[in-house]
């Protein structure tokens, strides 16, 4: 009598008797193992599809819309869910994830504001958490946040335009130590009434943030601006007295507020 060398398998000689009992021996033996290997692969399969403890890879295309495919395919969004992905295309506005066609879902901060344009680099891979409601991106967007109480890292600016600017001046400016996106406001406002206030952010003296206007009323404007180290940031004003107004100048205020570096 020999034995098989993993499953100890019965192997009667050639010249033994077959015994029944030998047989059944052996397919109780494979049974069992049998058995085992399909206990392991629903393991396997439920493990596979875990989608909170392991975080799936797949391409993201689209601008804004982005869609991603995965495998094993999710069935279901899940809360604690991750995904990574490599952004094909920088975003230009606010974005949303689609993993294998189960429908778009919000791709937020932190803080749960939209992801500003140009923050998904075209061929850089990002790694996303959903809350239930929304895909969170992670490793970012804490150092960006508006928190009160930050520095102001430009002060405030409380006076007059002896003149009035015919083109955009600069009127305060601030040299970034630290590369990121930093969410910066200002507020403007004149004191002569229907007078025009124009204000804008500056990159190294180009013009780069969005032209606001106010006609009188103090009113602040926000958002968030990609800086790198070395940039000149810089608050550009332009004033224009009303027709027939024969005051000389207008009051203006000035605020700039960003993170911590």
């Amino acid at each position: 009598m020999k034995y098989t060398e993993n499953l100890n398998l019965k192997k009667p000689d050639l010249t033994d008797y077959v015994n029944v009992s030998d047989l059944n021996d052996n397919s109780d033996v494979i049974d069992a193992v049998i058995a085992g290997l399909s206990v392991n692969t629903e393991t396997y399969n439920a493990h596979m599809g875990n989608f909170v403890e392991h975080t799936r890879y797949g391409s993201a295309s689209g601008v804004n819309a982005k869609n991603v495919t995965l495998s094993p395919v999710p069935t279901t969004y899940t809360e604690g869910m991750s995904v990574a992905f490599k952004n094909v295309t920088t975003n230009t506005g606010s974005v949303t994830l689609n993993l294998n066609s189960l429908g778009a879902k919000p791709l937020v901060r932190s803080d749960g504001t939209a992801i500003p344009p140009n923050i998904l680099k075209a061929n850089s891979i990002y790694t996303a958490r959903y809350n239930g409601t929304s895909f969170i991106l992670q490793g970012e967007g804490g150092e960006f946040k508006l928190v009160v109480g930050n520095t102001l890292l430009i002060p405030q600016f409380n006076g007059n335009f002896v003149t009035f600017h015919t083109v955009m001046s600069e009127t305060a400016y601030r040299i970034i130590g630290t590369s990121g996106v930093y969410r910066l406001s200002f507020t403007i406002g004149a004191g002569t009434t229907g007078a025009d206030v124009y204000g804008q952010w500056y990159k190294n003296g180009i013009p780069y943030g969005t032209k606001n206007f106010t006609n009188g009323t103090p009113t602040e404007f926000t958002e968030d601006l990609q800086f790198e180290a070395g940039d000149r940031a810089s608050i550009y004003i332009l004033s224009k007295r009303p027709a027939g107004d024969s005051a000389n100048s207008i009051q203006f205020k000035t605020i700039v507020k960003v993170p911590y570096e």
